[in-house]
């Protein structure tokens, strides 16, 4: 383990680049990788035919960076649920063990779906154009074809179709006032409300880590690696209920005697879980769930003499049943109320992603800051190093800033490489490591 430094930032290939990395020098990595999914318009992202071709790109990048770290030194990387076997396969195949994979909600999301409606309507539209000879240029087409399956009445191009040519004999969709359209062809409205693909609302992190030989203890004895940073990640609480039975190790609801019902401490929080949750805005009437502070609905005991409004939530807790919906109910960084097990982090702000940048941020998968400090210091030893192969936009550089963890990024767009940099020099004069800093890149609504 070495002090924390300056930030290395490498514009190239990663390939040709981490080889240029000594043996055993770096402690740990977290990165997000492509994830072959076609969502994005990039190049890089595009999902080959041949799927075997994934496992392949990851077991290339994975291999030099298994070479890179530390024995024992861990490997965090983000993947996407349909295509994480492949790059789970990847790292395996390059020698790392995986440990776990932790689990990042952030229910924001706009589901990458494919109306069944609307694809109909757009099919018998298209054949349409063809039977009456509609002469439009190529990007008139696509303008109709969008406004047509949109239902969007008042469209110029559809008057102007109408006028030409008049419309369809089964009609056009009609949008609705709350969104939703209306199919028009019958064959359709057999298939309103079908889709392609649920909402996307979470992403793996893998977790991987370099084997070490020998016992952990022997290991530890010469090295700062092979261990995760619990109680750098304890997610911070103030619940005194909880912390009281913890002190008097008094019979927990289904545990065995003089145990807590769950592993906490009462100066540092939680114990870390490998789910990390986001808020999801406002919540539905009835629904049974954790209040924000300073109305958190508390546990009762199932012997207890009060009288409690509840349904039973895990073996001997009760929450009560709110009725009223809640707003915004982040609390920073990891807290949301005194009940919730799990990190809380939201996505991440236009102020957050273009701090430092003249021109604004444009790459399309950045993760928040505070998502990445707490990955950052749970994998990477006090005062060690961090490497991120594919560093986008430069978030774990920032993270590694603010952690006091020296960081090497790698990447190979130009563009995204100067936004990397813009970010992290900016991070480098203006960090600020208290939770105000965190507070204030969330949403003011």
């Amino acid at each position: 383990m070495g002090s924390f430094s300056e930030p290395r930032l490498i514009q190239g290939d990663c390939f040709a680049q981490l080889a240029l990395l000594a043996d055993s020098s770096i402690d740990a990595s977290v990165t997000d990788p492509p994830y072959f999914i076609s969502v994005l318009g990039e190049k890089w992202d595009e999902e080959p035919e041949d799927k075997a071709l994934v496992t392949a790109f990851h077991t290339k990048w994975a291999r030099e960076v298994f070479r890179v770290l530390r024995p024992g030194g861990y490997l965090l990387a983000f993947g996407a649920p349909r295509t994480v076997h492949r790059m789970v396969c990847g790292i395996e195949d390059a020698g790392f063990e995986i440990r776990d994979e932790i689990c990042w909600v952030h229910p924001q999301n706009i589901p990458k779906n494919q109306d069944a409606a609307k694809a109909i309507d757009r099919h018998f539209f298209e054949s349409w154009l063809v039977e009456v000879g509609a002469n439009f240029d190529p990007k008139e087409v696509r303008d109709l074809i969008s406004d047509f399956i949109q239902g969007r009445q008042g469209s110029a191009l559809l008057a102007m179709l109408e006028t030409q040519y008049g419309l369809p004999p089964w009609g056009v969709p009609q949008g609705q006032p709350d969104g939703t359209v209306l199919p028009a062809h019958p064959r359709a409205k057999l298939h309103a409300g079908r889709g392609t693909a649920l909402k996307a609302v979470w992403e793996p992190i893998v977790v991987a880590r370099k084997p070490f030989q020998g016992t952990l203890a022997k290991h530890l004895l010469i090295a700062d690696t092979g261990v995760l940073n619990i109680d750098d990640a304890r997610i911070p609480t103030t619940d005194e209920y909880a912390i009281n039975r913890f002190v008097s190790g008094a019979k927990p609801f289904g545990g065995a005697k003089g145990e807590p019902y769950e592993t906490i401490s009462p100066s540092a929080g939680r114990y870390p879980a490998n789910l990390l949750t986001s808020p999801g805005g406002t919540m539905n009437r009835g629904v049974v769930h954790i209040e924000a502070e300073p109305t958190l609905a508390k546990p009762r005991m199932r012997d207890s003499k009060e009288k409690v409004d509840t349904r039973g939530v895990g073996k001997g807790m009760r929450f009560n049943r709110k009725g009223e919906f809640v707003e915004d109910l982040a609390q920073g960084d990891g807290v949301l109320g005194s009940y919730t097990r799990f990190f809380v982090v939201p996505k991440p702000t236009s102020k957050e992603k273009d701090a430092g940048l003249s021109e604004g941020n444009s790459h399309p998968t950045v993760k928040p800051i505070s998502l990445m400090r707490y990955l950052v210091k749970m994998v990477v030893p006090k005062g060690g190093s961090c490497l991120d192969p594919f560093m986008g936009s430069g978030t774990t550089g920032v993270a590694c800033v603010d952690e006091e963890r020296s960081f090497t990024g790698i990447e190979l767009s130009g563009v995204h490489f100067a936004e990397a940099e813009g970010r992290i020099r900016y991070r480098l004069c203006n960090h600020d490591r208290s939770i105000e800093s965190v507070l204030a890149l969330l949403p003011e609504e």
